[in-house]
């Protein structure tokens, strides 16, 4: 089908939410490399910040190999980054929302930091990734609303799962984080360097045509 958009700017393409000034990233023809997605931008003399990462958005986009997203993000739509090539991924603490099948078949991702306000992850979130050697985790209690077999297909002898100081016994109790073998307490100064670098407050300005200015 053709794509649903209000806004292109530089090869992205976003959705207005509600006709607020919030919109998704519907869609990406940067392809290679890496990519770092604004926090706000202004179009048409009006600042937009973007809150989502739009469902299927990088969605089989093989030669993506690394996705910053700013700190305005709060949902991670459905197979927004479903069998896509990223190797390394830092979830922002502003996200709230990781949807159904959203890294599912990563089959490239050996990382992933998953911020501190995440309270739901959907089904098959990070399902079919058996390149996964470490997934970080900032939650002082481990998230209860997941969706059906969230870790399916990961190798659950291999990938490590760090956490905060002082919670391994409630990951080593809780569903589906328990198939962890190897449940690691980190140092809160090694999980700060994990800290997304890139998700600063930016504000990129645009002309009409899209030009970076």
């Amino acid at each position: 089908g053709s794509l649903d958009y209000d806004l292109r700017i530089n090869g992205m393409f976003f959705k207005r939410l509600n006709n607020s000034q919030k919109v998704k990233l519907a869609s990406s023809l940067i392809g290679n490399g890496k990519i770092t997605i604004p926090r706000t931008f202004i179009a048409n003399d009006t600042t937009f910040t973007v809150t989502r990462i739009g469902a299927s958005a990088f969605l089989n986009n093989s030669s993506i190999k690394r996705v910053t997203l700013p700190n305005s993000i709060e949902w991670i739509e459905s197979k927004a980054f479903s069998n896509c090539g990223i190797s390394y991924f830092t979830v922002p603490d502003s996200v709230t929302y990781i949807a159904t099948g959203a890294f599912s078949f990563c089959m490239n991702l050996k990382s992933i930091y998953i911020g501190k306000m995440v309270k739901t992850i959907g089904k098959e979130a990070f399902s079919s990734c058996p390149s996964l050697e470490e997934i970080h985790v900032s939650n002082e209690k481990p998230v209860t609303d997941l969706g059906i077999e969230v870790f399916r297909g990961i190798d659950k002898r291999k990938c490590v799962l760090h956490v905060p100081v002082g919670t391994k016994q409630a990951y080593e109790n809780a569903e589906q984080w328990k198939d962890f073998i190897f449940i690691v307490e980190d140092s809160p100064t090694k999980i700060q360097i994990q800290k997304n670098p890139y998700a600063d407050n930016k504000t990129v300005f645009y002309s009409i045509y899209g030009q970076e200015m």
